[in-house]
């Protein structure tokens, strides 16, 4: 594992069209006006770094302050924790390093170990990983054909060890039952959000991998990568009667380690 650094620059990314970054503008400043005057208080502090390290021209911009936005509706404030993020570093934990001692696991594959102490943690972030993660290596071809769940298992197994107890995990994931996924298939385009996953959960499926060693204390849906994509299809959900609940491409939990 390795601590994060506050001072860390940005590590370039594709850059995000200079009109879409004007809607993303506008499309988050209508998002958190109706926020408390803390919570915008937070959110306005977090843009404004990462404006300076510019990763506001990163096509991730508006999941990196949704992101945000939903880990402040719940804990407000994190300072004086242990973070651990899984999967790479984000501009996320790289900020929070100012108030908190982070790390990331590197080099690793996380269905087979992680490179954390146990009980080590309290709190670990898991941004868009569960779904690029492949069963553990094959030794029947039964498991060659069929797909069990095996490398995920892994994955929450080894964030449940490395928590202190009633830790979190704060976890974003592609929504398969978004209004985005409807749209391709009308389109006859593939339902996942991105074809190239693994696999993309729903939020029951989620759930039942985390039921046994956590609790779930927190969830919503973001529109993060095809922002209003859900406004296309309201009308359609009123007149087929079904839900436009938790309909945004991307989902959020919070769990907590029992």
């Amino acid at each position: 594992m390795r601590r994060v650094d506050f001072s860390e620059d940005y590590k370039g990314k594709k850059e995000i069209d200079p009109k879409k970054l004007n809607f993303i503008e506008k499309y988050i400043d209508k998002v958190i006006s109706d926020g408390s005057i803390e919570l915008i208080y937070q959110i306005k502090e977090f843009m404004d770094y990462l404006k300076s390290k510019k990763y506001n021209l990163s096509e991730h911009y508006l999941r990196y302050v949704m992101t945000y936005l939903n880990l402040c509706k719940f804990f407000l404030n994190i300072k004086d924790k242990i973070i651990v993020e899984l999967g790479g570093l984000s501009p996320i934990t790289a900020y929070l390093s100012k108030f908190n001692e982070c790390f990331i696991s590197t080099d690793v594959d996380f269905r087979l170990n992680i490179d954390i102490p146990e009980n080590f943690a309290d709190i670990v972030f898991s941004f868009e990983v569960i779904e690029h993660l492949k069963d553990v290596p094959e030794k029947s071809f039964d498991e060659v054909v069929l797909f069990n769940f095996t490398g995920v298992k892994k994955y929450v197994h080894h964030m449940f060890k490395i928590l202190k107890e009633k830790g979190y995990v704060v976890l974003t994931t592609p929504n398969p039952c978004s209004s985005k996924s409807i749209l391709n298939i009308l389109n006859f385009k593939h339902p996942y959000i991105f074809p190239y996953h693994v696999r993309e959960y729903t939020k029951e499926e989620i759930l039942k991998l985390f039921q046994e060693k956590f609790s779930l204390e927190y969830y919503t849906t973001m529109e993060v990568f095809f922002p209003y994509s859900s406004k296309k299809l309201s009308k359609l959900y009123s007149e087929l009667c079904f839900s436009s609940e938790d309909r945004g491409d991307d989902q959020f939990f919070i769990f907590r380690k029992r």
